[in-house]
């Protein structure tokens, strides 16, 4: 979808870029999972770094836009857009920058990107657009 991108040429996209928004007439959900990739040992206080866009029909509605981690078999929450973006965020890019939990150092990962409409109402929002994920460490001391 050539919508909303923070550093071209693309970004993730949950919505119908032919009609331009995520109203399907029902709830509707996905959920994006990247290849696994390893925290090294050595790295030292991990950080998820991204980019969001949203346009949400109605923004103070259930949707569910979250960014987990997969580890040792576990899925940790690191990012909700219900605790961790404001309304005036909305149709605009916002960087976040999260630590990542401890349990990750040594590990292979996985990121997952999960959106949620939870119902069929309200959903005549263009969207929701992550760009320029990466994980990065620190130098040790």
């Amino acid at each position: 979808h050539n919508g909303q991108v923070n550093s071209p040429p693309f970004a993730l996209y949950y919505g119908d870029p032919v009609q331009g928004n995520y109203d399907s007439g029902a709830r509707n959900f996905g959920t994006a999972v990247s290849d696994p990739f390893a925290i090294p040992f050595t790295a030292h206080a991990p950080v998820l770094e991204f980019s969001v866009w949203i346009d949400l029909g109605n923004f103070f509605l259930d949707d569910v836009l979250a960014v987990r981690v997969r580890v040792g078999g576990n899925t940790l929450t690191v990012w909700e857009r219900l605790t961790d973006f404001n309304a005036n965020q909305q149709m605009q890019w916002v960087d976040f920058s999260i630590p990542m939990p401890e349990a990750v150092i040594g590990e292979t990962v996985q990121l997952e990107i999960v959106f949620d409409s939870v119902d069929d109402l309200g959903n005549q929002g263009e969207g929701a657009y992550i760009d320029n994920v990466r994980v990065s460490s620190e130098c040790a001391p």
